[in-house]
């Protein structure tokens, strides 16, 4: 994998937000990674507050 190195006009031509993610060759969008984030975030609070009221009986 070459990587290259952004140099300061590169940088303020990225139109902001997240940048795609690239993952053994697959690339996804920054708006499925978001999501993917949002979704995993939700599901680890939804199991904490579900262990919070069972360990309370």
């Amino acid at each position: 994998m070459e990587l290259v190195e952004l140099d300061d006009e590169s940088l303020t031509e990225v139109d902001g937000g997240f940048i795609a993610l690239t993952i053994l060759g697959v690339t996804y969008s920054a708006t499925t990674v978001a999501a993917a984030v949002g979704a995993a975030t939700a599901a680890g609070v939804a199991a904490g507050v579900a262990a919070a009221a069972a360990s309370d009986k």
